[in-house]
């Protein structure tokens, strides 16, 4: 390299600049990446394991008392409503209710004297002032579940004690959060019906529900059609992430991410793929963090969860003011014929219309049905650096999940056509894998594919830019390193000065060893 090209920082793509002193790639700032969480490891890095245990969360109410109270106080705000000309909005009635919850409360106090008991010290009369707002306004008795920060995912079946699935590994028992289904399940409706974007039935023709809930987390439920409800909410604890801390967590290498994040300035048309809560969407809404704030971007979603058009700057300005989110719609009314619902808009109906708004790229919470071929399509047909996540085992295997999907949905396609189509429209594929280790679990990238166009036969030609290091493989490390050269998005990473060294063998190692003893989701 020249000497008057030393020293200099390159920073020709957004969210990963490097510095290059003649001897290869670093990051601008190594530290960022390398540091640990402070319990010394990284977010889902190895620990001690547990087994499930009960729950030692603070003390809970009597969700008897906290019933009567609830019923009184809404007894009364009917009242107040049905009396006023103009009734409360909701702050209004919220302020009433926590003046009928005073008063409630002040009753109870008197009772408890009267009856020679001990008033309510000052932290259980708390706990039940925060419990009957949350039972009227909030969400009920998953409420303090859903408020501790290091909890992952809740699972509820019936009156059962509830499951809790905790960032680093543990595995609790919290006390049940209904007494009985039908407490449940009228739970779920008023959750459905005061926390949905768009309106949302709880009924016995329509036994199921997903559903985002006010804090961002996703939350699927089933009911009649098993012998008691099942409520499964997914909190999304890593919202605004970057690739460089999926480098520092261990998902990602430095060069992985380097290479990435000039795929999204150079416009690639990107698939994330993986297994069930491989941390599909967490990669999607870091490569997201790549994309330059003039750009108009469509998101489209079944439910939100990327929450991309939340996210705000250092400045707390929108970090993309100009994007489009759009969320799909649950029909309501009658089932025609053809299974369609009345009042229904889907993934299908919002991909076309989205094209209509002149937006720059396209980015598909996750492709699962009729929508493949439309997002194919808007990647091959000028909306290019568009995104989506997909659910396969292995990169080369969410070719024929994709192709299956095609054919499934349109009789037009046969398997030679889908995959000539596919491999058209894609430029890359990242499959995500994960191990249960002890203690937790460690989410990581072990293939990023190139797609080069249509092969020999009915399979697309391909070329793997990051695998498994067969050395390093047979020693129990499944990561990614750097293998070939890219070919067809060569010129567009050029064009975005892209450092070619991140590939060479000596920059693309990983921060930290790989974690053994753990269990590959594959």
């Amino acid at each position: 390299m020249a000497a008057d090209q030393q020293h200099r920082t390159v920073q020709p793509y957004v969210g990963f600049p490097v510095q290059d002193d003649g001897n290869g790639p670093t990051s601008v700032v190594p530290a960022a990446l390398i540091a640990t969480a402070s319990n010394g490891r990284a977010p889902g890095a190895a620990g001690p394991g547990r087994a499930v245990v009960a729950s030692q969360r603070p003390a809970t109410v009597d969700y008897a008392l906290i019933e009567r109270i609830k019923n009184s106080v809404n007894s009364s705000l009917d009242k107040v409503q049905e009396s006023r000309e103009t009734p409360l909005d909701d702050d209004g009635v919220k302020q009433l209710a926590r003046q009928l919850i005073e008063e409630a409360l002040q009753g109870l106090a008197r009772d408890r004297t009267n009856a020679g008991q001990a008033p309510l010290r000052a932290e259980e009369e708390q706990r039940v002032r925060a419990a009957v707002f949350s039972a009227l306004f909030g969400l009920g008795r998953i409420e303090p579940l859903l408020n501790d920060p290091d909890v992952e995912d809740i699972v509820i079946t019936g009156t059962r004690p509830v499951y809790l699935l905790y960032s680093d590994g543990r595995q609790e028992l919290a006390p049940p959060v209904a007494d009985t289904n039908e407490e449940l399940l009228n739970q779920l409706q008023l959750i459905a019906t005061h926390h949905g974007q768009n309106e949302r039935q709880v009924s016995a023709s329509m036994p199921f529900l997903n559903m985002r809930l006010p804090d961002g987390s996703r939350l699927a439920a089933m009911w009649s059609i098993t012998p008691e409800p099942h409520i499964v909410i997914r909190k999304h604890r890593f919202v605004d992430i970057s690739l460089a801390d999926l480098v520092r967590m261990g998902t990602l290498s430095g060069a992985m991410a380097a290479f990435l994040s000039a795929a999204v300035a150079g416009k690639c048309n990107i698939l994330v793929v993986g297994s069930p809560r491989a941390g599909k969407t967490t990669l999607l809404r870091a490569l997201a963090r790549c994309l330059p704030a003039a750009e108009r971007v469509a998101t489209l979603e079944t439910e939100y969860e990327l929450l991309l058009h939340e996210l705000r700057d250092d400045r707390g300005e929108l970090r993309w003011p100009h994007m489009l989110p759009c969320e799909t719609r649950p029909g309501t009314g009658e089932v025609l014929a053809d299974g369609r619902v009345i009042g229904e808009v889907n993934l299908e109906h919002l991909l076309p219309q989205s094209l209509r708004m002149s937006v720059d790229r396209v980015i598909v919470g996750e492709a699962r049905g009729p929508e493949v071929e439309p997002m194919l399509m808007a990647m091959l047909r000028g909306y290019p650096g568009s995104m989506s996540t997909f659910h396969a085992n292995s990169a080369h295997s969410s070719f024929d999940g994709l192709g299956s999907l095609l054919m499934s949905n349109n009789n037009a396609w046969n398997r030679e056509s889908a995959q000539h189509f596919i491999a058209s429209a894609l430029d890359l594929i990242v499959y995500v894998d994960y191990v249960d280790i002890p203690g937790g679990r460690q989410r990581f990238v072990t293939e990023i594919v190139e797609v080069t166009g249509p092969g020999e036969g009915t399979r697309p030609a391909t070329t793997t830019i990051f695998g498994p290091n067969p050395q390093l493989e047979s020693a129990g490390d499944p990561r990614g390193y750097p293998l070939h050269q890219p070919e067809s998005t060569r010129g567009r990473l050029r064009r975005v000065g892209f450092n070619w060294n991140w590939l060479s063998e000596q920059h693309g190692s990983w921060e930290n060893p790989f974690p053994h003893g753990g269990r590959s989701a594959a």
